[in-house]
Protein backbone atom coordinates (compact mmCIF):
# COMPACT_ATOMS: atom_id res chain seq x y z
CA UNK A 1 0.00 0.00 0.00
CA UNK A 2 1.29 3.43 -0.94
CA UNK A 3 1.69 6.01 1.77
CA UNK A 4 0.31 9.50 1.43
CA UNK A 5 3.87 10.85 1.50
CA UNK A 6 5.11 8.68 -1.40
CA UNK A 7 1.94 9.37 -3.40
CA UNK A 8 2.42 13.10 -2.84
CA UNK A 9 6.09 12.86 -3.93
CA UNK A 10 5.09 11.07 -7.15
CA UNK A 11 2.55 13.79 -7.96
CA UNK A 12 5.25 16.39 -7.34
CA UNK A 13 7.59 14.56 -9.72
CA UNK A 14 4.99 14.61 -12.46
CA UNK A 15 4.57 18.35 -12.06
CA UNK A 16 8.35 18.84 -12.15
CA UNK A 17 8.66 16.74 -15.31
CA UNK A 18 5.92 18.88 -16.91
CA UNK A 19 7.71 22.07 -15.81
CA UNK A 20 11.02 20.83 -17.27
CA UNK A 21 9.30 19.86 -20.53
CA UNK A 22 7.60 23.26 -20.75
CA UNK A 23 10.88 25.11 -20.14
CA UNK A 24 12.71 23.11 -22.82
CA UNK A 25 9.82 23.49 -25.29
CA UNK A 26 9.64 27.25 -24.68
CA UNK A 27 13.38 27.64 -25.30
CA UNK A 28 13.19 25.46 -28.43
CA UNK A 29 10.14 27.28 -29.81
CA UNK A 30 11.73 30.69 -29.26
CA UNK A 31 14.88 29.58 -31.06
CA UNK A 32 12.90 27.98 -33.89
CA UNK A 33 10.68 31.04 -34.29
CA UNK A 34 13.80 33.11 -34.98
CA UNK A 35 14.65 30.68 -37.80
CA UNK A 36 11.05 30.46 -39.07
CA UNK A 37 10.79 26.73 -38.28
CA UNK A 38 8.38 24.60 -36.28
CA UNK A 39 9.18 21.81 -33.83
CA UNK A 40 7.76 19.26 -36.30
CA UNK A 41 10.02 20.60 -39.06
CA UNK A 42 12.99 20.31 -36.71
CA UNK A 43 12.04 16.71 -35.93
CA UNK A 44 12.06 15.89 -39.65
CA UNK A 45 15.46 17.53 -40.11
CA UNK A 46 16.92 15.64 -37.14
CA UNK A 47 15.45 12.34 -38.39
CA UNK A 48 17.27 12.91 -41.69
CA UNK A 49 20.55 13.93 -40.08
CA UNK A 50 23.21 11.27 -40.57
CA UNK A 51 21.45 9.57 -43.48
CA UNK A 52 21.90 10.05 -47.22
CA UNK A 53 18.14 9.86 -47.75
CA UNK A 54 15.02 8.51 -46.04
CA UNK A 55 11.76 7.48 -47.73
CA UNK A 56 8.85 9.81 -47.00
CA UNK A 57 6.98 6.75 -45.68
CA UNK A 58 9.64 6.32 -42.96
CA UNK A 59 9.23 9.95 -41.92
CA UNK A 60 5.48 9.36 -41.59
CA UNK A 61 6.11 6.37 -39.31
CA UNK A 62 8.83 8.01 -37.22
CA UNK A 63 6.74 11.10 -36.59
CA UNK A 64 3.50 9.10 -36.36
CA UNK A 65 1.66 11.42 -38.74
CA UNK A 66 -0.46 10.95 -41.85
CA UNK A 67 1.13 10.94 -45.31
CA UNK A 68 -0.42 14.31 -46.12
CA UNK A 69 1.04 15.87 -42.95
CA UNK A 70 4.52 14.49 -43.62
CA UNK A 71 4.35 15.63 -47.24
CA UNK A 72 3.28 19.13 -46.13
CA UNK A 73 6.17 19.43 -43.67
CA UNK A 74 8.65 18.23 -46.30
CA UNK A 75 7.19 20.66 -48.84
CA UNK A 76 7.71 23.59 -46.44
CA UNK A 77 11.27 22.44 -45.70
CA UNK A 78 11.95 22.22 -49.44
CA UNK A 79 10.71 25.78 -49.89
CA UNK A 80 13.18 26.86 -47.19
CA UNK A 81 16.03 25.08 -48.99
CA UNK A 82 16.69 22.62 -46.14
CA UNK A 83 15.71 19.35 -47.87
CA UNK A 84 15.35 17.89 -51.33
CA UNK A 85 12.81 15.32 -52.45
CA UNK A 86 13.20 12.97 -55.38
CA UNK A 87 11.99 9.66 -56.74
CA UNK A 88 14.02 6.61 -55.77
CA UNK A 89 16.12 5.34 -58.69
CA UNK A 90 15.28 1.78 -57.53
CA UNK A 91 11.51 2.19 -57.15
CA UNK A 92 9.48 4.94 -58.83
CA UNK A 93 6.80 4.60 -56.14
CA UNK A 94 9.19 5.72 -53.37
CA UNK A 95 9.86 9.38 -52.65
CA UNK A 96 13.22 9.96 -50.95
CA UNK A 97 14.00 12.95 -48.76
CA UNK A 98 17.52 14.20 -48.03
CA UNK A 99 19.12 17.18 -46.33
CA UNK A 100 20.68 19.95 -48.37
CA UNK A 101 23.99 21.42 -47.22
CA UNK A 102 21.99 24.18 -45.49
CA UNK A 103 19.87 21.52 -43.75
CA UNK A 104 22.98 19.65 -42.58
CA UNK A 105 24.48 22.87 -41.23
CA UNK A 106 21.26 23.66 -39.38
CA UNK A 107 21.27 20.16 -37.81
CA UNK A 108 24.88 20.60 -36.69
CA UNK A 109 24.00 23.94 -35.07
CA UNK A 110 20.97 22.36 -33.42
CA UNK A 111 23.08 19.51 -32.02
CA UNK A 112 25.39 22.10 -30.44
CA UNK A 113 22.38 23.94 -28.99
CA UNK A 114 21.04 20.68 -27.52
CA UNK A 115 24.43 19.91 -25.98
CA UNK A 116 24.51 23.39 -24.43
CA UNK A 117 21.02 22.98 -22.96
CA UNK A 118 21.95 19.54 -21.62
CA UNK A 119 25.12 20.94 -20.04
CA UNK A 120 23.11 23.69 -18.35
CA UNK A 121 20.35 21.32 -17.29
CA UNK A 122 22.76 18.84 -15.69
CA UNK A 123 25.18 21.36 -14.22
CA UNK A 124 26.14 20.23 -10.72
CA UNK A 125 25.12 16.59 -11.33
CA UNK A 126 27.68 13.83 -10.85
CA UNK A 127 27.96 11.14 -13.53
CA UNK A 128 26.29 8.70 -11.11
CA UNK A 129 23.36 11.08 -10.58
CA UNK A 130 22.92 11.54 -14.34
CA UNK A 131 23.01 7.77 -14.83
CA UNK A 132 20.45 7.19 -12.05
CA UNK A 133 18.15 9.89 -13.46
CA UNK A 134 18.39 8.30 -16.90
CA UNK A 135 17.35 4.95 -15.44
CA UNK A 136 14.39 6.50 -13.59
CA UNK A 137 13.17 8.47 -16.61
CA UNK A 138 13.49 5.39 -18.83
CA UNK A 139 11.34 3.45 -16.35
CA UNK A 140 8.72 6.20 -16.40
CA UNK A 141 8.65 6.12 -20.22
CA UNK A 142 8.28 2.34 -20.21
CA UNK A 143 5.48 2.55 -17.62
CA UNK A 144 3.56 4.95 -19.85
CA UNK A 145 3.70 2.76 -22.97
Amino acid sequence: METTESSSAAKGCGALIKQINDAIAKRANNSLREKNLTLTQLRVLMELYGFDAIPLKDIEHRLQVAQSSAAGVVSRLRAKGLVTAYTSPDDNRVKLISLTDAGKLYCQETRRDIENVDARMFSGFSEEEKHALNIFLTKICENLK
